[in-house]
Parts: C-alpha cells; sequence; structure tokens
C-alpha cells in the first residue's frame, strides 16, 4: 500500500511540475506575480514569468539569467546596458523585451534563437543600425527602435514577415528600403522626424497599412502608389517639401485624417473629394494656397473639419 501510495504522489508532483512550467496565457499573465529584483528571481528561477528591473541602474545583466526558462515578459529599461549577454537566446519562452532609455550599441547573435519574441523596444539608445539579429526574429509583431542614431534599414528588414508595428522615427534615415514593401502584416509605419528625401513606391504593397507617419522629413512628393492602401487610416506627412498631390489620393477610401501642415502645396487635387470618410484635414502653413481656392476645397469635402493657413 505503501508503495502504491509511494508512486502516486510521484506521479501528482511530476504532473504538477509539467503544469508548472508551462507558459502563460495573455490572461494568466494578468495576475502572474512580478518579481523585481534578481535576487527574488533566482530564488525561484522555474517560476519567474515577468521581470521587472525598471531603472535598477543594472550595467550588466547576468548569465544566470539562463536559469528563467518560463521567462515571458522582461522590462529593462532605464538602466545602463550596453548590450545582453549570450545566454539571453536560451529564453526560448522569452515573447516581450522592454530596453527602452538604455545605453545599448550592439546585441548578441544569440538574440536571434528567440522564436517566441513578439515585441522589443529600443527607444532611446545608441544603435547606428538595427542588429542583424532582430532580422532573425520571425515571428517578431512589434519593433520600436525609435529616437536611435540609425542612418540605413537593412535590405534584410524583409525576413520580418510577421511584423505588424515598426516604429523608425527620430534616427537619421535618407531612405527608406524597397523591401519595406515586404512586410505585408504591417498596419503601422511611423518614420517621423528623420532626413527621408522620398517614399518609395514599394510602399503600396502594404496593403493592410492603417496608420503613416512621415512627419518632419525632407520629402518632396508622394507616389501615386499611395492610391493602393486601400486600408490606410492616417497619414500624417506634415513638415515636409511637398507641393503637390497625386490624383490616386482619392482612392484613400478609407483615410480619416490627413495632416499636410507646413509644406508647400498649391492647391488639392479634385479627387479629394471621394474621401467619404475624411473627418479631419489639415493644410496650414501651406501659404501657397489661394485664399480663393479655400471654398473650392470646403465645396470638395463638405462633412470634413479642415484647418486652412492662418492668414485666411
Amino acid at each position: 500500500m505503501k508503495k502504491t501510495q509511494i508512486i502516486l504522489y510521484l506521479l501528482l508532483l511530476s504532473q504538477s511540475n509539467i503544469l508548472f512550467a508551462q507558459v502563460l496565457n495573455e490572461e494568466q499573465l494578468k495576475y502572474a506575480h512580478v518579481y523585481t529584483t534578481l535576487d527574488e528571481a533566482l530564488r525561484n528561477p522555474e517560476e519567474v514569468h515577468i521581470l521587472d528591473l525598471l531603472n535598477t541602474g543594472i550595467y550588466d545583466l547576468p548569465p544566470e539569467i539562463i536559469k528563467f526558462k518560463n521567462l515571458q515578459i522582461i522590462y529593462l529599461y532605464g538602466n545602463q546596458l550596453t548590450t545582453l549577454p549570450k545566454e539571453i537566446g536560451e529564453l526560448q519562452n522569452l515573447e516581450k523585451l522592454y530596453l527602452d532609455r538604455n545605453k545599448i550599441v550592439t546585441l548578441p547573435d544569440e538574440l536571434g534563437k528567440l522564436k517566441k519574441l513578439r515585441l522589443i523596444s529600443l527607444n532611446k539608445n545608441y544603435l547606428t543600425q538595427i542588429p542583424e539579429s532582430i532580422y532573425n526574429l520571425e515571428n517578431l509583431e512589434i519593433l520600436n527602435v525609435s529616437e536611435n542614431q540609425i542612418t540605413t534599414i537593412s535590405i534584410s528588414v524583409l525576413k520580418l514577415q510577421k511584423l505588424k508595428k515598426l516604429d523608425i522615427s527620430y534616427n537619421q534615415l535618407i531612405s527608406l528600403p524597397a523591401e519595406i514593401g515586404s512586410l505585408q502584416q504591417l498596419t503601422e509605419l511611423v518614420a517621423a522626424t528623420n532626413q527621408l528625401e522620398n517614399i518609395p513606391q514599394e510602399i503600396g504593397k502594404l496593403i493592410y497599412l492603417e496608420k503613416l507617419f512621415l512627419e518632419e522629413n525632407k520629402i518632396k512628393s508622394i507616389p501615386p502608389e499611395i492610391g493602393l492602401l486601400k486600408s490606410l487610416k492616417i497619414l500624417s506627412v506634415y513638415q515636409n517639401e511637398i507641393n503637390g498631390l497625386p490624383v490616386e489620393i482619392g482612392n484613400l477610401k478609407n483615410l480619416e485624417e490627413l495632416s499636410l501642415q507646413s509644406n508647400q502645396l498649391t492647391s488639392v487635387p479634385h479627387e479629394i473629394s471621394r474621401l467619404k470618410t475624411l473627418k479631419f484635414l489639415d493644410l496650414q502653413h501651406n501659404n501657397a494656397i489661394k485664399k480663393e481656392d479655400k471654398t473650392i476645397i470646403q465645396n470638395l469635402l463638405p462633412n470634413t473639419i479642415i484647418v486652412f493657413p492662418t492668414d485666411y
């Protein structure tokens, strides 16, 4: 009898460990314990699903993180990190990695082994390019590398086939690669405050794109392929050097907001009247638009809130 009880106990213990080792779903993560120090986490490494080391002043992440086999979310922003240990690649259940406001200049190749990683945020670091290891994250959905010193985007970006949101704003980009059009699942592209001089025509391949932010660049024209973006709801290109809009702008049947302020527009095409869902149009600081054109534009878009140059 005792032998049977021991076997039963061992079976239950084994099943308990198996269940315990499982990753948590989104709902379960809401109630998971958040570990806020490495000492606490290392005492219970298999129980750690969320590790929050926000503003703890760390300069290095120790290789002991390899013990956190069930880690799914780690917050590391506001520290002094310049890179990550190669052991990061062993965290096979990691889904979200927050590295904002550090001093990161590079990342290890091993990062590319994190096949479950869906989000990586590197806002306000010292990157001059997107680390090649990031392009190997085949399930990545959100990539934020804003406010760095990035000058180019590699053609390897086409490997991120599941990417939905890309934020490359506040960098030093002069152009976007044609391969940006390969990101078929992209719904939001933020490339504001760079040095962009044009928009690649391949932008028209992003048929699921809903938000496109290109303000504060040096863009001179919008390609006609913009009209292929049937899902687009927000188009922001204010503070550029645009002197005209393509007639294809009228094909954006779901567009709700169009920000064109601080450009060099002299008029808008009559095809803009086809934008039946447009709620807001900003034309401020396009002083070359003649005062008499105000009525024409208002008649073209009778149900749209329009902000005209301030001297009207």
